[in-house]
C-alpha cells in the first residue's frame, strides 16, 4: 500500500484518547513505525497496521474498521471500532475509509471525519479529526460512538476521563482509555466525559465520547491525560527526599529531587500528564549528600527557589531566575558550616516578610539562617547556632508561646527534645533554648497541636520509651512545657498522629508502634495529667512504621490506618461509635514505611497509598461502602523500589490525585 504524507485538516475537533497499560515503564529504544502485515493472529482481521509497544506489554493492529489491541502474552484482547457520530437522534455512520500512512502514525478519512492513530513511547493514542461542526435538533451534545470488545471488563473511572479495563477475576487494570481534556479555539475547556452503554447486536457494549461544544468555537482540541505510573525518571540515583513545587509558574507541579551523594535535580511538567511531561530540566553541579529539599520563595521575586539539606556538606540555597530553562537554578547560598543536616524548613522567624532557613542536624548544633531580604550569595547569614549539640531527627516550626512569631521544636535521639523561642528580635540570640525536655527518652517524632484546646500549642514526642505530652501554659517561659502526661506503655513508638476520634472537639493521639500494639489515647478535655487514657490498644503487635487518621467510611469520625513492614499487612481500624475495630488487612505483606490517605479517583472518598521499602508501592481503591472488602488493591507499581517518601499532589492539573515516590537506589516515579 502506498504511504505518503497525512493530510492535516485546518478547521478540526480533534478527539484523541490513549491506550496505555496501568504498568507502562520508561521509554526504551525501540521501533515506533507502524508496518503493513499481510496476515494477524487476530481471525477477524488478516491485514492491518502492526504497531508494536513492548515496553507497554502489548501489540496492536490498525485497520480502516478500528483498532485492536492484545497483550503481548496473549492473555487479553480488546477492540475499538468507531460506529457513529453527530448528536443524539441525528447519529450519522461512521463511512468507509481510505488510508494514509507514515512512520508512527496512520489517518482513516471517512468523509468529514478523520480517525487517526499515533504510535510513540505513551502507548498507542487513537484520535478523530472533525473538520465540520455536526448538525441535529436542538443543541445536544457531540457523541462519538465506538464499539468495545474483547475479554476485559471496562470501567469509567476518573471522573468521567479514563476508562479502565481488567480482567475478570484480577483486581487492576491492565489497560487504560485514557482522560479527556477539551479545548476550543480560544482556548476554553469544554466539558466532556466518557460513558458505557448496554450491549450491542455483536456483543460488545458501546462507549461513548461526549462533548458539550454549544458554546465551542471550531476546532476544538479534544486531548488524553495518560494517568497511572506513566513515567519514570531515567536516571537510578539514591533519593534522600522529593517536594512538589510549581518552579517555572506555569501552573502545574514540577518535581525536585534530593539526592545522597549524586547531583541533586529537577524534572520539569509540561502539564500534559504524559509519559514524557516530567523532563530532567536541571542538575546541580555538586553531589552533595542531600537529605532534605525545600522549595521557597526566599528572594521574594514571586519563583520558588530550592534549599537542600545535606549530611556532612555545606547546606545550598539554588536561586530560580524564573525562566524555566535548564540554567534557571543557580547554587548562590553555600553554608560556611559542613553539619550533618536531616531537616531544614523555611519560616519567617524575624517577621521581616522573608523567609528564613532553619536546620536540623544529628550530631552537632542546629542553625538558624537569616534572610535580609536581598537575595545574593550572602544574603542568608547564620545568626543562630544551638548551645546543645543534640542528634535532631524532626524539627517544626510554631508560635508556641502565642505572641505572633515562630518558635522551633527540635524532636531528638538520643538526647533531651528541646524548644527554642522566639523572641521576635530576629538576632543571633533571639532563638533561646527555653525549654529542653528532662527525659532522653530518644524521640522520633514530634507533633504541635492543642491538645488542652486553651488556645496554644502543645507538644507531642513519639519516642523509644514512653512517649509524652507536653503542655504549654501559655506563658511561653522555661517551664512552659511541662510533661503532663506520659503514657503507661513503653511503646517503641516511630509514629504520632493528632485527631479528634471520638468527636468530642479535643485531640486524641494515636500512636505506631514497632513490635507492641498500637494504640490511640483519648483526652477527656480536662487537660491534666490523666486526660489521655489508653482507650484502644490494637489486638495485633505489628513492627508498624507509620499511622494516619482519615475518614475512610465518610461516616464523619475518624478512622486509623497503620502501615507495616518486614511481611506484616497493612491495617484499617474503622472508628464506630469510639471503638476502633480491625475491618481490613492488605492482602500482601509489603515492607511499609508510610500510608497516606486521598481521594486519589475523585469519588469523594479516602483511598490509600502504601509506600514499601523492598516491595512495589500500592495504592487500594475505597469503593464508599465502609465495609471489610471496601478497600482494593489497584494499583502497584511496575517496579521494586526501596521507597523512602512520597506524596500526592495533582501533578497533571486535572482535578485528581498523584502520587510521587522517593526512591533510594532506584528512579523517582510519578
Amino acid at each position: 500500500m502506498h504511504q505518503k504524507e497525512p493530510v492535516i485538516p485546518l478547521v478540526t475537533l480533534i478527539a484523541c484518547l490513549a491506550l496505555l497499560p496501568c504498568a507502562a515503564f520508561a521509554a526504551g529504544p525501540h521501533q515506533h513505525d507502524l508496518r503493513w502485515v499481510s496476515s494477524t493472529p487476530l481471525d477477524d482481521l488478516p491485514s492491518a497496521y502492526l504497531a508494536e509497544s513492548p515496553d507497554h506489554g502489548f501489540e496492536a493492529w490498525i485497520a480502516p474498521d478500528g483498532v485492536r489491541a492484545r497483550a503481548v502474552d496473549g492473555a487479553w484482547q480488546v477492540g475499538l471500532t468507531l460506529v457513529a457520530f453527530g448528536r443524539d437522534g441525528a447519529m450519522k455512520e461512521a463511512a468507509p475509509a481510505g488510508v494514509e500512512a507514515r512512520g508512527n502514525r496512520a489517518e482513516f478519512h471517512r468523509g468529514s471525519l478523520t480517525e487517526w492513530y499515533v504510535n510513540d513511547e505513551r502507548g498507542l493514542e487513537q484520535g478523530f479529526t472533525l473538520e465540520e461542526r455536526p448538525t441535529g435538533a436542538g443543541a445536544g451534545e457531540l457523541v462519538l460512538a465506538l464499539e468495545l470488545t474483547g475479554d476485559l471488563m471496562p470501567l469509567v473511572a476518573g471522573n468521567g476521563r479514563r476508562l479502565d479495563m481488567l480482567r475478570p477475576g484480577h483486581p487492576l487494570p491492565v489497560l487504560h482509555y485514557s482522560g479527556l481534556t477539551v479545548v476550543d479555539a480560544e482556548g476554553l475547556e469544554l466539558p466532556a466525559r466518557l460513558e458505557l452503554t448496554a450491549g450491542t447486536e455483536s456483543g460488545g457494549r458501546q462507549l461513548r465520547i461526549v462533548v458539550a461544544d454549544a458554546d465551542a468555537v471550531y476546532p476544538v482540541t479534544v486531548d488524553p491525560l495518560l494517568t497511572t505510573a506513566i513515567w519514570s525518571s531515567s536516571e537510578s540515583d539514591d533519593t534522600g527526599d522529593v517536594a512538589w513545587g510549581d518552579w517555572d509558574g506555569d501552573g502545574d507541579l514540577d518535581l525536585a529531587v534530593g539526592n545522597r551523594d549524586q547531583a541533586n535535580r529537577v524534572y520539569e511538567n509540561d502539564g500534559l500528564g504524559q509519559p514524557s511531561s516530567l523532563t530532567p530540566v536541571w542538575t546541580s553541579a555538586d553531589t552533595d549528600d542531600t537529605a532534605s529539599v525545600a522549595w521557597g520563595d526566599w528572594d521574594g521575586d514571586g519563583d520558588l527557589d530550592l534549599a537542600a539539606g545535606n549530611n556532612g556538606q555545606p547546606n545550598r540555597v539554588y536561586e530560580n531566575d524564573g525562566l524555566g530553562q535548564p540554567g534557571s537554578l543557580s547554587s548562590v547560598w553555600t553554608s560556611v558550616d559542613t553539619d550533618s543536616t536531616m531537616s531544614v524548613a523555611w519560616g519567617d522567624w524575624d517577621g521581616d516578610g522573608d523567609l528564613d532557613l532553619a536546620a536540623g542536624n544529628w550530631s552537632g548544633a542546629n542553625r538558624v539562617y537569616s534572610n535580609d531580604g536581598l537575595g545574593q550569595p550572602g544574603s542568608l547569614t547564620p545568626v543562630w547556632t544551638s548551645t546543645d549539640t543534640g542528634d535532631t531527627f524532626s524539627v517544626a516550626w510554631g508560635d508556641w508561646d502565642g505572641d505572633g512569631d515562630l518558635d522551633l521544636a527540635a524532636g531528638n535521639a538520643p538526647g533531651a527534645n528541646q524548644v527554642y523561642s522566639n523572641d521576635g528580635l530576629g538576632q543571633p540570640g533571639s532563638l533561646v533554648a527555653i525549654w529542653t525536655s528532662a527525659d532522653t527518652d530518644g524521640t522520633s517524632s514530634v507533633a504541635w497541636g492543642d491538645w488542652d484546646g486553651d488556645g496554644d500549642l502543645d507538644l507531642a514526642a513519639g519516642n523509644n520509651v514512653a512517649h509524652r505530652v507536653y503542655d504549654n501554659d501559655g506563658l511561653g517561659q522555661a517551664g512552659s512545657l511541662t510533661s503532663i502526661w506520659t503514657s503507661a506503655y513503653a511503646d517503641h513508638t516511630l509514629s504520632v498522629a493528632w485527631g479528634d476520634w471520638d468527636g468530642d472537639g479535643d485531640l486524641d493521639l494515636a500512636t505506631g508502634n514497632y513490635s507492641d500494639p498500637n494504640r490511640v489515647y483519648s483526652n477527656d478535655g480536662l487537660g491534666q495529667p490523666g486526660s489521655l487514657t489508653s482507650a484502644w490498644a490494637s489486638a495485633d503487635t505489628d513492627l508498624t512504621r507509620s499511622v494516619a487518621w482519615g475518614d475512610w467510611e465518610g461516616d464523619g469520625d475518624l478512622d486509623l490506618a497503620a502501615g507495616n513492614p518486614n511481611g506484616q499487612p497493612n491495617r484499617l481500624y474503622s472508628n464506630v461509635g469510639g471503638t476502633l475495630t480491625s475491618v481490613w488487612t492488605s492482602g500482601d505483606s509489603d515492607q511499609t514505611n508510610n500510608v497516606a490517605w486521598g481521594d486519589w479517583d475523585g469519588d469523594g472518598d479516602l483511598d490509600l497509598a502504601a509506600g514499601n521499602s523492598w516491595g512495589a508501592n500500592r495504592v487500594y481503591e475505597n469503593d464508599g461502602l465502609g465495609q471489610p472488602g471496601s478497600l482494593t488493591l489497584v494499583w502497584t507499581s511496575a517496579v521494586v523500589n526501596r521507597t523512602t517518601s512520597f506524596a500526592w499532589g495533582d501533578w497533571d492539573g486535572d482535578g485528581d490525585l498523584d502520587l510521587a515516590e522517593g526512591n533510594w537506589g532506584e528512579p523517582d516515579l510519578v
